[in-house]
């Protein structure tokens, strides 16, 4: 066993193309790595790499009872954990592609765990395309953790220029546990796709990923001089997946195109007749909704006779409609196809014939996205059809995204009595804050009755469950009339009924539908056999509902089964909250993510922007953090020499909608984003620039101050953004700290962080590296200043952790005494929203899903509302704490000290340091029945004290 070495694979770069690839011609014999099973003397073949991840060879522990290697991560320890196995140079040639296989068997007890499979390339001369490094690829999976071998493919061509590539696999990201690894392969295959087209051009920008065995079109291609095909008119190229998601490409034919908006594609062709075969459509751009040709419309012609034409679509039908698309269809169904869901529709393939004359062959297009052009000369007709169907099925091969177990925690066994199975399904009751996956089983002990209690000014949900034994039609859920022990009626009007919709969620190239949607109850919904599906019941305690105990029933009804009564409680304590922790505040973004000119008009927008606030209102929402962002209207207007207007017009109306809706006791943080943008071009080599505009915005910031908008209580301007190295930014940010700018900065850079902070008024730190909480608490302290955080749960929203938000927002942002707990949690508006193979950004952070039928709230929402009034409830309690050691009440005082006692072990057992729960799935030392057995010590202790002091 060893642990020592640092993992040098950490530094992979962007991969080009990844796939899980149903190997039916691979053997040992063309396998390229020398000892991929790890026989005998293996290190001759492979050079391994760790952290503190221990490793071992094994003569027996491999698949199929062969040798194999093993890590295994002890527990307890803080450090990442990573190990890495690395293979010998093997020659390839250019254009082949590459397939890299490895087998892993996870345990079940693992905790964390990513796998990674790299690919380097090494170059052939100086002087070709990328040859002043070696290029690296990289694709990552979340593991199976189930004891069973499982592999992983990864799949490439070899870029030009390149003549050699070395293999390297590694497990990374883990806590602890232990994975063996087995028969390793590599293998090259040459190309072989449509082999009797004359031209396969794949089109896209220059440097992009060019499917096997075709030539890039870009949009630089020009017909003539000698080129016997190019474009001849407007013509630009796209690429669909960008940066921010460098893994996530259907194939490299989905991935870009290039978008003729008046163009002809010109072939110079003897006379004959020839084949012509077109990919069109567009997947859509990851961070902003421009899916090319389909709100337009787009025309096609060949040779003069149009081929194709589809109409233009009104902003009614581009909102309600396509934007929607997915959301139309089932969330998630057992089996099904996510190649013919998500990426099928966005594509249209044509293929026709045309006699030729001689000379330029004309493909005239308007306004429409090219994927892919094919043509067959008259000797390649014949076999066009069925290489074109062929082709089909390799791109869905190519789809790199492998589908994970739908329930990825361990199963307990459903075991229906004989009433549930003649019934035909199981009714239960989960914890609200706790997702419920599409196939995951109930345990014995979640069999009984709704119960939840909530305070005056509280929301609580309660979940009932139905897991359908065989196939269930129309199943809806209706809450009966609810009364109390002194009569009283639990108003209907304040129940919600709901259910949780499932989103499909990437994590690297593996997605599973997670629960993530509270959509409203519209209609009955189906649900499979061996599924289930969560209702989500919410309760509005308002100040008029009477404490008490209300009880009744909640009625599973169904279109094809017997329907059930289960019993429900919900008891309303005698509490009033605080709408607000004092001098604390749980704020959310609300940036405007709805444009006029995504949505249509300024009206649409509005209204969807009151639709998001009223949302948040509706859950417990009362502090908001107030940002102009790139997307709302600009607060000052600049001619490239001053200021010329500021207008303020966008800051009026958003506080007059939040006055409208209740939004009173408020502190906001306005970041001035427009001038950050302005300034920072600016600032780029041009402090003459700056010098210049200084006077006008400080001018700027001096009219909106002086509206005294009574809803802000504080003004921070930020000239920088979160990334930028404190160096270059203070040459940014001085002018306005020395002019006297209440300024604040977000960073997210320890270092960084405590250099700012003497500087600024405010320093909201955001630690993705998961340390410094103590660091920035400890200079807040020594300053005097308020601090807080941004984006804390940046390493837990990966995971569908239901109580990770709740402790974020609630329990651990108490214990450590920060003012802020900012989070950019939006409206998710990119793309499709329910689409997560188009190259968009992670659902994972939306605090709403817009919909057809307005905005609707997510389980993030719900999580971090419950923390949210955690901090309330212990707030609520320290001050009547407070109030009773001073009151010389005997028995006030004895429950202060116990309310003291608990809190101050509670404090001492939450972890301050984010890296203490970086990547667990679980919080030490809390269970699931931590938060609500908190909650209710907290709530009584609150009644005890009141009824004392009165």
């Amino acid at each position: 066993m060893r642990c020592s070495g640092p993992n040098p694979c950490r530094h992979a770069l962007r991969l080009l193309l990844v796939s899980f690839w149903s190997v039916t011609c691979w053997t040992a014999e063309n396998n390229l790595l020398r000892n991929g099973g790890f026989e005998g003397e293996w290190q001759k073949a492979w050079k391994a790499d760790s952290t503190v991840a221990c490793w071992r060879h094994v003569r027996d522990g491999g698949r199929g009872g062969s040798a194999g290697m093993v890590v295994e991560v002890p527990p307890n320890i803080e450090a990442v954990q990573g190990v890495s196995f690395t293979s010998e140079t093997v020659e390839v040639a250019e254009g082949h592609e590459v397939f890299f296989r490895v087998w892993y068997k996870a345990e079940k007890s693992l905790r964390g765990g990513t796998l990674l499979l790299f690919l380097r390339f090494q170059p052939t001369a100086k002087g070709a395309k990328r040859l002043d490094r070696d290029a690296r690829f990289a694709v990552d999976t979340a593991l199976q953790r189930d004891s069973e071998w499982h592999d992983l493919t990864f799949r490439m061509t070899v870029p030009a220029g390149y003549r050699s590539v070395v293999a390297a696999f590694g497990f990374w990201w883990v806590r602890s546990g232990k994975v063996a690894f087995d028969d390793a392969a590599l293998w090259t295959e040459k190309p072989r796709h449509l082999p009797n087209a004359l031209y396969k051009l794949d089109c896209g920008p220059a440097d992009s990923d060019v499917f096997p065995g075709f030539t890039l079109l870009s949009a630089d291609e020009k017909f003539g001089a000698g080129k016997p095909y190019g474009w001849d008119g407007k013509v630009a190229a796209h690429a669909r997946y960008e940066s921010q998601n460098p893994f996530k490409r259907p194939d490299p034919l989905a991935a870009d195109l290039c978008y003729a908006e008046a163009a002809t594609l010109k072939f110079e062709l003897p006379a004959g007749k020839y084949g012509l075969a077109l990919l069109v459509g567009d997947i859509g751009a990851g961070w902003g909704y421009s899916v090319l040709g389909r709100r337009t419309g787009y025309r096609i012609a060949v040779t003069g006779k149009v081929l194709a034409e589809t109409p233009p679509m009104e902003w009614p039908e581009v909102y309600d409609k396509l934007l929607f698309a997915t959301y139309r269809k089932p969330d998630w169904q057992p089996g099904e196809d996510v190649w013919d869901k998500y990426v099928t529709p966005c594509f249209t393939q044509y293929a026709t014939t045309v006699e030729h004359k001689g000379g330029a062959l004309s493909i005239d297009f308007r306004t429409c996205p090219v994927a892919m052009a094919v043509v067959y000369g008259p000797d390649g007709l014949k076999a066009m059809g069925a290489e074109l169907a062929e082709l089909d099925k390799v791109r869905r091969s190519m789809f790199p995204f492998r589908p994970f177990d739908p329930t990825p925690r361990p199963k307990e066994k459903l075991e229906p009595d004989e009433a549930e199975k003649a019934r035909g399904y199981v009714v239960f009751s989960r914890d609200s804050l706790s997702p419920m996956y599409p196939t995951e089983a109930p345990s014995r002990d979640e069999r009984r009755e709704v119960k939840l209690f909530a305070a005056h000014g509280e929301y609580e949900a309660g979940s009932p469950v139905v897991g359908a034994l065989r196939d269930l039609r129309g199943v809806s859920v209706r809450v009966g009339e609810l009364r109390s022990e002194s009569g009283a009626a639990f108003p209907a009007r304040l129940i919600g009924l709901n259910y949780v919709r499932y989103i499909d969620t990437l994590v690297g190239v593996t997605y599973w539908p997670r629960p993530r949607i509270i959509q409203r109850l519209e209609k009955p919904l189906d649900v499979p056999a061996g599924t289930n599906r969560q209702f989500w019941l919410l309760f509005n305690v308002t100040k008029d509902v009477a404490a008490g105990t209300y009880k009744g029933v909640v009625t599973v009804e169904s279109a094809n089964a017997r329907p059930v009564e289960i019993p429900i409680t919900v008891r309303v304590l005698p509490i009033d909250l605080p709408p607000r922790v004092p001098d604390r505040w749980h704020c959310i973004s609300t940036w405007n993510m709805y444009d006029a000119g995504y949505v249509g008009s300024e009206e649409k927008a509005w209204a969807l922007y009151r639709a998001y606030l009223t949302c948040l209102k509706e859950h417990g929402q009362d502090t908001l953090f107030v940002g102009t962002g790139p997307w709302a209207r600009p607060t000052a207007k600049w001619d490239g020499q001053r200021v010329t207007e500021v207008d303020v017009s966008w800051y009026e109306k958003v506080l007059s909608l939040y006055r409208e809706l209740g939004f009173t006791e408020n502190c906001l943080y306005v970041s001035w984003w427009p001038y950050t943008a302005l300034v920072q071009d600016l600032a780029k080599g041009d402090e003459a620039a700056q010098a210049k505009i200084l006077p006008q915005l400080l001018k700027a910031y001096d009219e909106v101050r002086a509206r005294k908008f009574p809803e802000i209580s504080a003004y921070y301007f930020a000239a920088v953004s979160d990334g930028w190295p404190f160096e270059q930014g203070m040459k940014v940010m001085k002018p306005y700290l020395d002019a006297g700018v209440t300024c604040y900065m977000q960073n997210i850079h320890l270092e960084d962080s405590l250099k700012w902070f003497p500087l600024v008024n405010l320093l909201l730190y955001s630690p993705h590296a998961p340390n410094g909480v103590a660091e920035v608490g400890a200079l807040a302290r020594k300053l005097n200043k308020p601090y807080g955080f941004s984006n804390v749960g940046f390493r837990v929203r990966d995971k569908a952790c239901w109580n990770w938000w709740r402790f974020l927002w609630g329990w651990w942002f108490w214990r450590t005494g920060a003012q802020v707990q900012a989070n950019e949690h939006y409206v998710f508006l990119y793309a499709d929203p329910y689409n997560p193979f188009d190259g968009r950004g992670p659902e994972r952070e939306s605090v709403a899903f817009p919909t057809p039928g307005g905005v609707q709230p997510t389980l993030f929402m719900e999580w971090m509302r419950d923390g949210r009034d955690d901090h309330r409830y212990v707030a609520l309690l320290e001050s009547l704490t407070a109030k009773a050691l001073a009151s010389g009440n005997k028995e006030a005082v004895e429950t202060a000290r116990e309310a003291q006692d608990f809190l101050n072990r509670v404090r001492e057992g939450i972890p301050l340091e984010a890296r203490a729960f970086d990547f667990e799935e679980e919080i030490p030392g809390w269970s699931r029945d931590s938060f609500p057995r908190h909650a209710w010590f907290v709530a009584e202790k609150i009644m005890k004290l009141q009824g004392l002091l009165r």
